[in-house]
């Protein structure tokens, strides 16, 4: 499928101009086949500081068919009045021949039938002045406390037969990392979890160098009762000098992207399974301008 551009136009209505046009936007107004133009930088968002007409039959002389003309209009070089000037000679109250090519009429006859007339000017309409120029982007719980009392911990029998002997509990009595506090602690070796693993704090830091999942889908934003105004903002933030983001924005109905996209060499744009930019071709697009 071809690429189509199509400017803003009007179909059916008032005959004219837009009430404004974008710098260098074309409309063209089918009511009176006149094409516009926007010219100049007038402002915020680009608009035009005039609209002007620049072709159709409403701006200019068309070269056929019946057609008024108004206001003044100056012109340079020879002027040619009628489809088919001819030097024929005119007769006595002739109002039909075509004048000559040349700014002079020679050997006319005056309409009263008297005499002959040289060099006579050729007499132009009163809208018609001859002059001037042309329009020019995990860790194995290992020892005992079996034998711990009172924060003691056994340590030998006094005798063969003697009562046991206590003394109080030190660190070295439990193997370090042989178990982790219920409210909290520090693993400084590898953890291997063989279940499930639910974290319900607020926040989650990892401060690993790669983080590897196996599964290759990640779920964002999965709450209880999902909607869009809760997707509103999700998505990906790489921190840089600025935020690096891509998120969705609900107010758009779109992913959304804080940076420019670079695709590979040979890679494209497709839209529905059709290709539609790469970086040497725009293909099956149509711009249309719209209407006024």
């Amino acid at each position: 499928m071809p690429n189509t551009v199509r400017i803003k136009r009007r179909a059916s209505g008032s005959p004219g101009a837009p009430s404004s046009l974008a710098n260098a936007e074309l409309a063209f107004n089918e009511v009176d086949n006149t094409l516009y133009y926007g010219k100049g930088t007038g402002g915020a968002g680009g608009t035009a500081t005039t609209v002007e007409a620049i072709g159709g039959n409403g701006a200019f002389v068309s070269l056929s068919g019946t057609q008024t003309i108004t206001g003044a209009k100056t012109f340079s070089g020879t002027v040619a009045l009628g489809s088919s000037a001819t030097a024929t000679t005119p007769t006595a109250g002739d109002n039909t021949t075509k004048l000559a090519t040349t700014a002079f009429v020679t050997n006319a006859v005056s309409s009263a039938g008297g005499g002959t007339v040289t060099s006579v000017a050729l007499s132009l309409p009163s809208f018609i002045t001859v002059s001037g120029s042309p329009v020019t982007s995990s860790g194995t719980l290992t020892g005992t406390l079996a034998s711990q009392t009172a924060n003691q911990v056994f340590a030998a029998p006094n005798g063969s037969n003697g009562a046991p002997t206590f003394r109080s509990l030190v660190a070295a009595d439990i193997p370090a990392l042989s178990y982790l506090s219920s409210s909290g602690g520090t693993v400084s070796g590898n953890l291997t979890v063989t279940g499930d693993l639910t974290i319900n704090g607020t926040t989650t830091n990892i401060n690993s160098t790669n983080l590897v999942v196996e599964d290759k889908n990640i779920i964002l934003g999965d709450v209880a009762s999902p909607t869009d105004t809760t997707a509103d903002g999700g998505g990906i933030t790489l921190k840089g000098a600025t935020d690096k983001t891509f998120n969705w924005v609900d107010a758009t109905d779109a992913w959304t992207s804080s940076e420019h996209l670079n695709l590979a060499n040979g890679k494209a744009f497709y839209v529905n399974g059709t290709m539609v930019l790469s970086g040497t071709a725009l293909d099956n697009v149509t711009v249309d301008g719209g209407t006024f």
